[in-house]
């Protein structure tokens, strides 16, 4: 008899369960099949992620092999090709996949999930696994930033504009629909035109003209859609006020936006937004403050170097901005505020400013990070991959952690530097103790992988991942014997 003292010890830090003896006969185990049970996490609505099913052949003939699919599940899709190019034969000793893509279509946290069942083959005897896929969706299809501007004080029947910039983010062409606020104080342009390819930026320029005095407000709605990989949509509400005057306080200086909200911005992404100040007055005007005392703050401004802006001082008539950006380190809401000093002596206008924002998504996608790898027979292994891809804006470095305790092992082929929009992986790998040393159980192995976002600032961003990797021991001798 095999003394749980003895498997304890093995064991180590991984978590064991056996649950004792089971009343049914032993059957024999055809196949490796796994993983059985993935979540992919919380996935950029619109990207598509993929795990392989490896079918490994551990008996001594050969096996056919046949799967129920995947149907009713827009989000979810399975590829057979390499099983296919065997005719779903597997000889012994060797392997197929199938591969499990996930495209989530929805940008708020929904899950979707999924079951199939793999069946082998061989003369009589048939081995069905049950499998098991969920995942949810996050981050918008695009960024759509500002998503609410405040115009502040306005001169009647003067204009001023803000862009709303969509990021395309996405992995293939959008169309932009919409847009008009249907109002004539509020007026909308764009340059988007025609379709968007990726990573390039179009706009949606909002007007304000008033015409009488006293507050106005009117909202937008942009509609970004596409039709790769699948058909989707989706809505971004646009707020938009301000506040018609027929004076100014000297000195007289119009300044917009005083306000706006970038947003749901992706950690690591960095959304800008132009602030812009005109010297309506017969004199030359100085400004001061508009800054933030932590610089490593979410928020941070940065003037424009030009011609008549080169110092604090502005002439007559010259217009200025400063370019303020927002940069998510967390999934959070941010907000934050300054103040811009306007003055000529000994009269001084003040304008506040408010930001708002919120990070959502991760710096990298990393995926999966849950995973049953099945029961794997003894004197085998089984394996999958977890890929982390660049999704920032800068280069990633400094991986760190990700191991785990035997039985189980990592390999990875990350490199020092990750550049934007390359991949690389930690490679799971669990082998089977021997019989003598292990009763069959489950054997549970979590994990911590870190690395960080060095171009984001002197401090960079450092996500901290958590892998969880399950796999249950068996094999054809003891086959249901012992249940774990």
């Amino acid at each position: 008899m095999i003394s749980l003292v003895r498997c304890f010890a093995v064991l180590g830090a991984l978590s064991v369960t056996t649950q004792g003896f089971a009343q049914t006969a032993p059957k024999p185990v055809l196949a490796n099949i796994g993983p059985v049970s993935v979540d992919f996490g919380a996935i950029k609505m619109g990207d598509t992620v993929s795990v392989p099913i490896t079918i490994q052949n551990i008996s001594s003939g050969t096996v056919s092999i046949a799967s129920t699919g995947i149907n009713g599940v827009a989000q979810f899709a399975m590829d057979s090709a390499t099983c296919a190019s065997k005719s779903y034969m597997i000889v012994a000793g060797d392997s197929c996949y199938l591969t499990i893509k996930f495209t989530p279509t929805d940008a708020g946290g929904t899950t979707f999930s999924t079951t199939t069942a793999v069946l082998v083959q061989s003369g009589s005897i048939t081995q069905i696994a049950q499998l098991h896929f969920s995942g949810s969706g996050t981050e918008a299809l695009v960024e759509v930033t500002p998503v609410a501007i405040d115009f502040g004080d306005t001169f009647i029947g003067q204009q001023v504009m803000v862009p709303v910039t969509i990021r395309n983010t996405h992995k293939a062409t959008i169309t932009q629909l919409g847009g008009s606020a249907g109002n004539a104080t509020f007026d909308a342009g764009t340059d988007c035109g025609g379709p968007t390819v990726p990573v390039d930026p179009c706009h949606v320029y909002y007007t304000f003209t008033p015409s009488v005095s006293g507050p106005a407000q009117a909202n937008a709605d942009i509609t970004i859609a596409t039709s790769q990989p699948t058909s989707m949509s989706q809505d971004f509400p646009i707020s938009l006020k301000g506040n018609g005057v027929a004076t100014f306080p000297s000195p007289n200086v119009a300044a917009w936006p005083v306000g706006i909200d970038f947003g749901r911005i992706k950690v690591g992404h960095t959304a800008t937004v132009p602030f812009l100040y005109r010297n309506n007055s017969p004199g030359y005007v100085t400004t001061a403050g508009g800054g933030f005392n932590d610089n490593n703050g979410p928020f941070q401004g940065f003037s424009h170097p030009e011609a008549d802006c080169m110092t604090a001082t502005f002439a007559p008539g010259v217009t200025c901005h400063t370019d303020y950006q927002f940069l998510a380190r967390a999934q959070q809401v941010y907000a934050g505020s300054t103040d811009i000093f306007f003055f000529t002596p000994p009269d001084q206008y003040v304008v506040p400013y408010a930001f708002s924002g919120t990070g959502v998504g991760t710096l990298a996608r990393v995926t999966p990070q849950t995973v049953d790898l099945g029961t794997v027979a003894f004197g085998t292994s089984a394996s999958v991959p977890v890929v982390i891809t660049n999704t920032s804006d800068n280069p990633l470095s400094n991986f760190t952690g990700g191991q785990m305790n035997t039985p189980f092992n990592a390999v990875s082929n990350c490199p020092t530097s990750l550049s934007v929009g390359q991949s690389c992986s930690y490679t799971y790998t669990f082998t089977t103790p021997s019989p003598q040393s292990s009763l069959k159980a489950s054997y549970t192995a979590t994990t911590l992988l870190s690395f960080n976002n060095i171009g984001s600032n002197s401090n960079g961003i450092q996500p901290i991942v958590q892998i969880q990797i399950t796999a249950h021991v068996g094999d054809r001798i003891f086959g249901d014997g012992f249940n774990g």
